[in-house]
């Protein structure tokens, strides 16, 4: 299963990728503050995709585009800590790529100003320096050639920036809260319309959350009680998916298990998309 949604995941671009991560962080996200690193931090393995990518994904295998369910721009005034400013840049840069991905002209402008504005509160304003590339983005929104160099251009920066100034612990932090959202963007659309494949790639996302949670787990040393608090919430996802029936029962190698093989209910899919459902509306309400 994960070798398979990494060749896919090869063939698009990103926009706040974690990819070619060569060190960790050195400063680790705090409520307020920065937290001090210690001298030799882990070096992280896993190479995690995109908000972009992850959108993509949803919409090869279906998804239809829902009007409303983004996070609203309004909350943007709620997030006042920087941890909480970090996590929903995130956000917005999942809704950002779904409105991108669904030719939603308007939207994808509006929540691109939100993650520049957010990315600005956090340190982060030298990806977004180049007006001239705001500019282009608004005037190429309808052609997706264009807007996907544009948005490899984005994800230079990022790269750039993260690894200049050793801020992998806030990469992964977005990544995270990025994913969640996607998550609950995809099941909204689910509840609608019982779509098998859509289903298929909710769970196979739990390959993708179980690197997110090691990566967090590994940024983590100094203990810092807000994110020792999110990585919790991650990890009961993981705990939920590992509680299903057909999962506990397989023998095989988890790398090569296929979701749709293991006869995973309903009410467990429900019970799964609560709890994404629950940690999304705890994130954007800050």
């Amino acid at each position: 299963m994960k070798r398979k949604l990494l060749i896919s995941l090869g063939l698009l671009t990103t926009l706040w990728s974690c990819n070619n991560q060569k060190t960790a962080e050195t400063t680790a996200v705090a409520t307020d503050t920065v937290a001090t690193e210690p001298a030799h931090p882990p070096k992280p393995v896993y190479i995690l995709p995109s908000p972009l990518q992850i959108a993509h994904i949803f919409k090869k295998s279906g998804l239809k585009y829902m009007a409303g369910i983004t996070n609203p721009q309004s909350n943007e005034t709620k997030y006042t800590s920087n941890f909480n400013q970090t996590l929903n840049l995130g956000v917005y840069s999942a809704d950002m790529a779904y409105n991108v991905l669904n030719k939603q002209k308007q939207g994808a402008i509006s929540y691109m100003k939100l993650t520049k504005s957010l990315a600005d509160e956090i340190g982060m304003s030298s990806v977004f320096s180049d007006e001239n590339l705001m500019k282009r983005f608004e005037a190429n929104i309808e052609r997706e050639d264009s807007i996907m160099r544009i948005l490899a251009e984005l994800k230079g920066k990022t790269d750039d920036y993260i690894s200049n100034n050793e801020r992998q612990t806030t990469s992964t932090l977005i990544f995270s809260a990025a994913w969640i959202e996607s998550m609950y963007l995809a099941s909204k659309a689910t509840e609608k319309k019982k779509d098998g494949k859509v289903k298929s790639q909710l769970l196979e996302q739990m390959s993708i959350l179980e690197n997110v949670i090691k990566l967090l787990q590994g940024h983590n040393t100094n203990n810092d009680a807000a994110l020792t608090d999110w990585t919790t919430q991650m990890m009961s996802i993981h705990d939920i998916f590992n509680n299903f029936a057909g999962v506990k029962s397989y023998t095989g190698d988890r790398e090569d298990m296929d979701p749709m093989e293991l006869n995973i209910t309903d009410e467990e899919i429900n019970s799964l998309v609560k709890k994404i459902e629950e940690i999304r509306i705890k994130m954007i309400n800050g």
